[in-house]
């Protein structure tokens, strides 16, 4: 049947998603987002240097546990398993916001799953999925997200849009012109020049990512063995090339490809000055798939703007291009906040009980 706008604001039955974030999951997490050619981010697996445990990569939960509340969402909508057979569900965007990181592995985590919204896109039925995450411990909120998915060639019942707007994300910020150093703006000190980093990822990606998001505790579902990231004949049924890459994969990726830039950018002091930063906001919209053939592909990282506030966040504005010049990543931006400065809200976020 056609997605039905009935259930939206409500809880899908699997929620809320407990996350035990084992070490060893943690850890092959991260490595299953590292590029080859790129150094090992040492603070994710070394066990040494950490008196409160070793830190949880932010995309840690949402690549392997708010997946499954997007597909529990989605099937509150009414669609069945032979029409996601039929017309499969992508990933369209992702956006979230981290409150008092670091999030630390060896803890558990809870995720209260929203529908939030059902309507009509292109290409078929969209849905929005709402994420709230708690340090079951503490209950002290760790982050917000926002899943859009869609489901190719299926529309909404009767034409039907629901969104409760109270819930949506927050709006990601404009592209402006590229500033200089020497810019008035009360809002931004510096910025960078466009430029583009050149991404390798071998054909075996898709593969490894998808290990490496399982609970290494419980065995892999048969279910799981239908989609378009590892199994060659749906990804033709779906009418693709070849395997695609996870639109997680790929942010995350992506991400450390632009930690590496910073930390150039940080040794030369051009123009991002020294200091301990975490994530604190990231949003994207997928869009042409990666396709994975049996080599490595390259993909091009655009840096289209990158802005220092006055507060000291760092925002970097990119986009990922695929061979054939597809937009894999479009309207993307990581934003970065100093370790040391909290906002207000995230100061009242840390005392807040969800």
């Amino acid at each position: 049947m056609p997605l039905s706008t009935k259930n939206v604001g409500q809880h899908p039955p699997h929620s809320p998603l407990l996350t035990n974030a084992i070490l060893s999951w943690s850890m092959n997490f991260v490595a299953g987002i590292s590029p080859p050619i790129l150094p090992l981010e040492k603070i994710y697996f070394d066990n040494t240097t950490h008196s409160k445990g070793i830190p949880l990569h932010p995309l840690f939960i949402a690549s392997t546990q708010e997946i499954i509340g997007a597909w529990s969402a989605l099937y509150t909508t009414g669609v069945t398993k032979k029409e996601i057979t039929a017309s499969p569900f992508v990933h369209y965007t992702y956006d979230a916001v981290f409150f008092n990181g670091p999030l630390f592995a060896d803890r558990t985590y809870s995720t209260d799953v929203t529908l939030v919204g059902v309507g009509a896109k292109r290409s078929g039925g969209h849905f929005l999925t709402e994420c709230s995450s708690i340090d079951s411990a503490t209950g002290i909120s760790v982050c917000k997200s926002w899943w859009g998915g869609i489901v190719l060639g299926l529309q909404p019942e009767n034409g039907n849009t629901h969104y409760l707007e109270n819930r949506l994300a927050p709006s990601r910020p404009s592209l402006p012109p590229v500033l200089h150093p020497s810019s008035s703006s009360s809002t931004s000190s510096a910025s960078a020049n466009i430029e583009t980093i050149n991404m390798t990822v071998p054909a075996s990606q898709a593969h490894v990512f998808d290990a490496c998001i399982r609970d290494p505790r419980n065995p892999k579902a048969k279910s799981s063995d239908i989609n378009v990231h590892t199994n060659v004949s749906f990804a033709h049924q779906a009418k693709l090339q070849g395997r695609t890459l996870n639109g997680m994969a790929l942010l995350g990726i992506s991400l450390r490809y632009l930690e590496i830039e910073i930390e150039k950018r940080q040794e030369k002091k051009n123009p991002i000055p020294s200091m301990k930063m975490r994530l604190s906001r990231v949003g994207v919209t997928f869009g042409a798939p990666v396709i994975l053939e049996w080599e490595t592909i390259h993909l091009l990282l655009d840096v289209l703007n990158v802005v220092i506030n006055v507060d000291g966040k760092i925002t970097i504005q990119f986009q990922v291009r695929t061979n054939d010049n597809g937009k894999a990543i479009k309207d993307g931006f990581f934003e970065w906040s100093p370790i040391e400065d909290l906002t207000a809200s995230e100061q009242q976020q840390r005392g807040s009980k969800m």
